[in-house]
């Protein structure tokens, strides 16, 4: 009883301290969230352009959150970290919650895909491996911005593929 009573509020700190720290107030509205700083307002604006433009055509939202190191949040998982965001955020478009969210911890460059409602529907296995592989070459020669791009431009494309009722696959 006293390790469920542990891990229960171990969880509840947790969540409480990433509401805390991670300005969920400022992610309202918002598709791009820089804490890490690793874009220029510049390049900031064009994705989050972008997303938007997405969100309009698909009624899907596309996040992307960078931080310093998820650990500060009382994670011991960045994918744990990067759900708790989406939901604490209330991320996603529609009753379901629509939406795809790419957070990284750009310290320890750890990195979580989290989606969520039709993104697992649009976002097939093969997309999802195609998307990372790209992306993940971008930031292997410290590449941010073109990794972002290529994150943005890969999702675009995989919605349209399922929009057409042809999910790349």
């Amino acid at each position: 009883m006293k390790r469920y009573f542990n891990a229960r509020l171990s969880g509840l700190l947790a969540l409480l301290c990433l509401t805390l720290c991670v300005p969920v107030a400022a992610f309202e509205g918002a598709y791009v969230f820089d804490e890490a700083g690793t874009l220029s307002d510049e390049q900031a604006q064009s994705l989050e352009n972008q997303a938007a433009s997405m969100a309009e055509t698909y009624d899907f939202g596309v996040y992307l959150v960078t931080v310093d190191d998820y650990t500060d949040y009382g994670f011991r998982d960045v994918y744990d970290c990067a759900v708790a965001f989406y939901e604490e955020s209330e991320l996603g478009l529609g009753d379901d919650h629509d939406g795809e969210l790419l957070f990284i911890s750009m310290s320890n460059r750890k990195y979580a895909l989290v989606y969520h409602g039709y993104g697992d529907t649009a976002f097939t296995e093969y997309g999802r491996d195609r998307l990372e592989r790209d992306m993940l070459n971008r930031f292997r020669n410290d590449d941010w911005p073109g990794g972002f791009r290529e994150y943005m431009e890969w999702s675009e494309y995989l919605l349209s593929e399922a929009a057409n009722d042809e999910p790349l696959g």
